[in-house]
């Protein structure tokens, strides 16, 4: 503003005019300038040739130039024609000739009109020739003043239209220069509305960096907590194990001393029984003594099968120890790793459901392994107990034909037979109690490793979701905003959703499907689906199933049958049975009208579900 004041003050000042040249209250253009120059010229007329005796007198001829000149800011003036009063023609007076006079009138500020001069008036004894001469005169200085006021009116015209364009000139610098102290003024409003621009958005950036610095050290802080507390209770469970291992290696110890004791009892029992037994035998005939003798190495093969059935058993309950303890270990390990690659979400989920998906696979490798190490060693329990029946039956024959030949002796055979049975029916009766104890202590060792890992998923599961719920709340926030700047265009049909295992990206969901499958595990009738069974080999089904918003079963899909249409129709049987389920969320029921969730069904000793498809 000051600025333009002062260039306002600048144009207004007048630098030729009288005065001090300040602006006043009468506009520059207002007042009109003129400058007019007066030059008078006397000529010398030629002396007539018959007036000889009269002095010639010179006729004034005035040749008047004006100019008018106009002053700076003055707009241009008319032309008008010059106040110049012109002498009436007279006659030559009779005077000497006087030189050519040029008087240069000075500059005045108006038209100014000079008297004319007094010229005597000519004589009466004039000749025809001065007349004539006269009269040429008076034409010459007609046409000399028609001259000079064309070129007055040429000169005129030409000041006014330099005049003109100085004033063009100077309203377009005016305009310019107004023109430029607005831009300017502009610029710098622009450039201290951009700078305060910069400067909020800095101080924003600046408190949104402290905002997100605070919530990373949050998490930070949280997640070292939870690292901490897993790495305890991992250390904890680790040495659980060490202790287990352990007590139950010196049970098994134990077991071996005490087992190894009494196989060495009864190897000397057997051993006295057969002295005995060889003496008894040495005193009969020698046709007896060789089918005793058979019959002997008979029993001795048979107690080298026992003993060799035995040390198999004993070598193959090491390797199972043997190869549970690997596997501890290896789970442990797999612990550590699955801790240690927590930090990265997205590729832990990843190798987490492949670890998932392989330890289940390992799982039922090694159940499907120890079911066919039990059908084998009933069956060859079942073998060794034929063939006791069969060699008891043997035997009682042969002592049944014995008997025909001497009395005492079949009393003798049938005592005999009578104790290898009962030592036979006792032995296998402890072996059957220690596979029932071996079995069960396998049985409450994997009930008691099962809680465990669930405790400790259940532990990890909790943890991730409280890490996961700001990045979901700030995932919602950044839907939501998105949502409302374009919504989107209305989608034909059902939204469906499947999920694709623990490597969903959906949280909510993921966690909507956890409590689901948790549902069923607790719920479900583990005796309708062991009855349907029926003793059948069967495979573990892999089930879709399908739930609508409110909880209701929309639909069923075995994408992988058991191979028992009666298993099937069960599973089936048991997901209506348990209808209607948790509704859907909110967030949940505004994206998706259905929601699929695929399982593998297993029911060895109880229902557990895992998950399928990813």
């Amino acid at each position: 503003m000051a600025s333009l004041v002062f260039h306002a003050f600048l144009f207004s000042l007048q630098f030729d005019a009288p005065g001090l040249g300040l602006p006043g209250l009468n506009l520059p253009w207002q007042t009109r300038h003129a400058q007019l120059d007066l030059v008078l010229v006397t000529p010398t007329p030629e002396a007539s040739p018959t007036a000889s005796k009269t002095a010639k007198e010179p006729l004034p001829e005035r040749r008047v130039r004006a100019e008018r000149r106009k002053k700076k800011r003055a707009p241009p003036a008319p032309p008008v024609p010059p106040n110049v009063a012109v002498a009436p023609e007279v006659a030559p007076a009779p005077v000497a000739p006087a030189p050519v006079v040029a008087a240069a009138a000075p500059q005045i500020s108006a038209a100014v009109t000079p008297p004319p001069e007094k010229v005597e008036p000519p004589k009466p004894d004039a000749t025809e020739e001065t007349k004539k001469a006269a009269q040429e005169q008076e034409d010459r200085r007609q046409q000399a003043l028609a001259l000079e006021r064309e070129l007055a009116r040429q000169k005129a015209a030409e000041r006014a239209t330099a005049e003109a364009a100085r004033e063009r000139q100077k309203q377009e610098a005016e305009r310019v220069a107004r023109e430029a102290e607005a831009t300017r003024l502009a610029k710098e409003a622009e450039n201290r509305r951009l700078a305060a621009e910069a400067e909020t958005r800095r101080l924003a950036a600046e408190a949104e960096a402290r905002r997100l610095a605070a919530e990373t050290e949050a998490r930070r802080i949280a997640e070292e907590q939870v690292r901490h507390e897993l790495l305890r209770k991992e250390a904890e469970r680790q040495d659980f194990v060490r202790r287990e291992a352990a007590r139950i290696e010196a049970e098994r110890q134990e077991a071996q001393r005490q087992e190894a004791q009494r196989m060495a009892r009864e190897a000397e029992e057997r051993r006295r029984a057969q002295e005995a037994e060889d003496r008894r035998l040495a005193q009969e005939a020698e046709q007896r003594r060789a089918a005793e003798e058979q019959a002997r190495q008979e029993t001795a093969r048979k107690e080298a099968q026992r003993q060799e059935s035995i040390r198999q058993a004993r070598e193959a309950d090491e390797r199972r120890q043997a190869q549970e303890a690997e596997e501890r270990r290896l789970a442990a390990e797999a612990e550590t790793r699955r801790v240690a690659e927590e930090q990265a979400r997205l590729e832990a989920q990843r190798r987490e459901a492949e670890r998932q998906e392989v330890a289940r696979q390992e799982a039922a490798r090694r159940a499907r392994e120890a079911e066919e190490r039990r059908q084998a060693r009933e069956a060859e329990e079942r073998r060794l107990a034929a063939e006791a029946e069969a060699a008891r039956r043997v035997a009682e024959a042969e002592a049944a034909r014995k008997a025909a030949e001497a009395e005492a002796r079949r009393v003798a055979d049938a005592e005999a037979a009578r104790k290898a049975a009962e030592a036979e029916a006792r032995r296998v009766a402890e072996e059957q109690a220690r596979q029932q104890a071996l079995q069960q202590a396998r049985e409450a060792e994997d009930r008691r490793l099962a809680a465990e890992t669930e405790a400790r998923r259940v532990e990890q599961e909790r943890a991730r979701q409280q890490a996961a719920t700001a990045e979901r709340q700030r995932a919602e926030e950044a839907r939501q905003k998105q949502a409302s700047q374009s919504a989107p265009p209305p989608s034909s049909g059902q939204r469906r959703r499947t999920l694709i295992g623990r490597a969903d990206q959906d949280e909510q969901l993921l966690i909507f499907a956890e409590v689901w499958r948790r549902y069923v595990n607790q719920r479900a009738s583990f005796d309708l689906l062991d009855r349907a069974k029926n003793g059948a080999a069967y495979l573990n089904p892999w089930v879709t199933v399908s739930l609508r918003p409110d909880g209701q079963v929309e639909n069923i899909t075995f994408d992988r049958s058991s191979g028992v249409p009666e298993i099937d129709a069960a599973v089936r049987q048991v997901i209506m049975m348990l209808a209607p389920y948790n509704r859907f969320p909110r967030e949940l029921a505004a994206e998706y009208d259905i929601i699929e969730v695929p399982a593998v069904w297993s029911f060895n000793r109880a229902v557990r579900l895992f998950w399928g498809g990813g």
